[in-house]
């Protein structure tokens, strides 16, 4: 593709041509961009150290222009001017020179005013495109923004929906934890009313016990007392029994001389007498019956003692069963209040369990209630 002459004289209309259609900066935009014409020729003096050095080099080994530089560089913007298309405006020029001084150019001056134009038109395109990736770059920053708005409003909705699944669960949570402090109230309640009942079926035993513990004490002493009596008459029989034994013992020792005696005068006195005989026979009739007699109450005596044996027996049985009765009242006395005392400690034991687990659930009550109402707030 060649250049068109107006190209030749201006760079910025090639670029124009050459420039793929793109969307037309509004006006203000672009009479911003553009440079004023007055100090076009600095910069284009600029312009060419950054994109083109060789450039800059053959503008050091050019000779400097004429006099009439200046007004021979106006001739060409107003002919680029007439080239440049009709809808778009160019800011002013300055006047151009007169036409003696402007009929006077020097060839070298017009190439170096070309070679300038040029380096304005590839900083130009330089502007444009670096202006373009900009343009790019904060395109796709912007929709990587947008992407990641996009992306933080779902997640702000995912965790809108979560934090009211989440209020919910936590609402039942405590409607079910209402629920239950209530049931464990009145389940305290109810063992409160077990153990004032308990602590009234404790009073009625140690009542009971020391009842028990009273008639314990009567029956001892008056076991105690029997006892005693029964020791004495025990004596008494004793000694009523030696007493007898002494009595038979002398009969039998009077009986034996009797005998003897009686031996002997029979011998003495054998050719005595009937009436000495028969009293011989009437005293010894009166002496057998008197110890008949003193043999039946002998007899008597023994049965006495025999009794008295039984008795004493009877009495030491009894005495013995009193004493296993008492025991065993005594012992089950002792292991009713030794239940007593279990039962007792079994029910303060219940009751300390109880106010520790009230305790700990209204603790837990308390800090479930503090722990809902973070994320509510939070919400």
């Amino acid at each position: 593709r060649q250049p068109s002459p107006a190209a030749w004289a201006d760079p910025s209309a090639q670029l124009q041509e050459e420039a793929p259609p793109q969307r037309t900066p509004p006006r203000r935009q672009r009479d911003q961009r553009m440079p004023p014409p007055q100090s076009s020729a600095p910069q284009m003096q600029e312009a060419p150290p950054q994109r083109a050095p060789h450039r800059q080099s053959q503008d050091h080994r050019m000779p400097p222009p004429q006099s009439p530089a200046p007004q021979i560089q106006e001739a060409p913007a107003q002919h680029s001017r007439s080239s440049q298309p009709q809808g778009r405006r160019t800011p002013p020029l300055q006047p151009p020179a007169p036409q003696t001084q402007a009929a006077a150019p020097s060839s070298h001056a017009y190439g170096a005013e070309l070679k300038m134009r040029s380096g304005a038109g590839a900083a130009r395109i330089t502007e444009l495109e670096d202006q373009l990736r900009e343009s790019q770059a904060m395109r796709r920053a912007v929709e990587m923004e947008v992407t990641q708005v996009k992306a933080k409003v779902a997640s702000t909705e995912e965790r809108v929906r979560l934090l009211a699944e989440h209020s919910e669960e936590l609402s039942r949570d405590r409607n079910s934890h209402n629920e239950e402090h209530r049931t464990l109230r009145t389940k305290a309640d109810m063992q409160q009313q077990k153990l004032i009942m308990h602590e009234e079926e404790l009073q009625k035993l140690r009542s009971e016990v020391v009842e028990k513990k009273a008639e314990v004490a009567s029956i001892g002493a008056s076991l105690e007392s029997d006892i005693a009596a029964q020791t004495q008459e025990r004596d008494s029989w004793r000694k009523a029994e030696v007493d007898l034994q002494q009595k038979v013992s002398k009969l039998r020792k009077e009986l034996e001389d009797f005998r003897r005696k009686s031996g002997i005068e029979r011998l003495r006195s054998e050719k005595a007498s009937d009436e000495a005989c028969m009293e011989l026979r009437m005293r010894i009739q009166q002496l057998q019956e008197k110890a008949f007699v003193d043999a039946g109450r002998l007899e008597t005596a023994q049965q006495l003692q025999a009794g008295m044996t039984t008795e004493r027996r009877v009495q030491e049985q009894r005495e013995e069963a009193l004493k296993e009765n008492g025991f065993r009242e005594l012992l089950k006395t002792k292991q009713e209040l030794e239940e007593a005392r279990h039962r007792e400690g079994e029910l303060q034991l219940m009751l300390t369990e109880l106010q520790d687990g009230l305790l700990s659930a209204e603790d837990a009550a308390a800090q479930q209630d503090g722990g809902y109402s973070t994320p509510v707030a939070g919400r």
